[in-house]
């Protein structure tokens, strides 16, 4: 007679470990976004005397160019007795004046007096952009300082508004958004959009190291 010996085998589950689960996948616009932060600034207008409600604040955003407190921003234009007013990610706030001025471009260099060392944006070369290439825009849609949107350049070496090379750049909300500067998907500065619009027209990186060049040596900076 034959027996038939059923073994009950039991079945260990074991959960993976946190350091073995699949990580959330995260978009890279959000750690290109963290890293250029810190050399993101807004420029207010603050009146000779003291005022409660903080200043006036200039559309758009601009980028620390230099450690030393150099700053590219779009043009600006202070009000009479107004002193101009950067305020940093972190909210604190520097003095700010004015180094140089192209109206041409729509582009103004302010210098700012920096306690230590500031984070500075790195360029990237304008000359190597390529329509279809995606772009992270900075600016402040409909008034919401330093918002994040996502684009493509649309044309490259376009004839811009008084003949300068522009870079045209397609974002997902330029209806909105104010002037502010655009990064390639490295976080380099491409170009600074000088005028908001129906169309964002960036003065590329490239003339924008040029006109930084020219006022820090007149300046001695």
């Amino acid at each position: 007679m034959k027996c038939l010996l059923l073994i009950a085998v039991s079945v260990a589950v074991v959960a993976p470990s946190s350091a073995e689960r699949p990580k959330k996948r995260r978009s890279p616009v959000a750690a290109i976004a963290k890293k250029i932060h810190p050399a993101l600034v807004t420029v207010r207008f603050v009146p000779a005397e003291s005022a409660k409600d903080g200043g006036k604040p200039v559309p758009g955003a601009g980028v620390i160019a230099k450690a030393n407190g150099i700053v590219l921003v779009p043009a600006v234009e202070a009000a009479d007795g107004s002193k101009l007013e950067v305020r940093r990610h972190d909210g604190s706030k520097l003095p700010a004046k004015v180094l140089a001025t192209d109206r041409k471009l729509g582009v103004a260099i302010l210098k700012i007096a920096a306690p230590k060392p500031l984070a500075e944006v790195e360029f990237g070369d304008s000359d190597q952009v390529k329509v279809g290439d995606d772009v992270i825009e900075i600016g402040g849609t409909f008034g919401y300082e330093l918002s994040v949107a996502t684009g493509v350049i649309s044309a490259a070496n376009r004839a811009g508004p008084n003949g300068i090379k522009v870079l045209q750049v397609d974002s997902s909300v330029s209806p909105g958004i104010s002037p502010g500067p655009v990064f390639d998907m490295k976080g380099r500065l491409l170009g600074i959009v000088p005028k908001s619009g129906g169309i964002g027209l960036a003065v590329p990186s490239n003339r924008l190291k040029e006109l930084m060049m020219k006022a820090t040596k007149q300046q001695g900076k």
